[in-house]
């Protein structure tokens, strides 16, 4: 049913930005930085970023690549756990 995938693939990007907000809040606040001295140093504004963390507007692979850069971690770093989630949406 067209419906039901739509519906799985909703729950499945909102699971995905939930584990990557997490990872990336995590990372920003293990080296201490503000959300907006992140947003800067990735080239975003704060408002952008804010709104990203927030889950109203949805990161961009290549904004996600220049905050890992920034962050010193490796992209997976910012995607760890999304695995997790499609193990979840399989299992419904």
């Amino acid at each position: 049913c067209a419906d039901m995938r739509t519906a799985h693939t909703v729950w499945a990007m909102s699971n995905h930005t939930r584990c990557v907000r997490s990872n990336l809040a995590a990372e920003i606040s293990r080296r201490d930085l503000t959300q907006a001295r992140a947003a800067a140093l990735a080239g975003l504004t704060p408002d952008g970023l804010s709104k990203r963390m927030s889950g109203q507007v949805e990161f961009r692979l290549g904004e996600l690549l220049e905050l890992a850069r920034v962050l010193g971690v490796p992209f997976a770093t910012l995607v760890a756990g999304i695995d997790a989630a499609d193990e979840q949406l399989a299992e419904a």
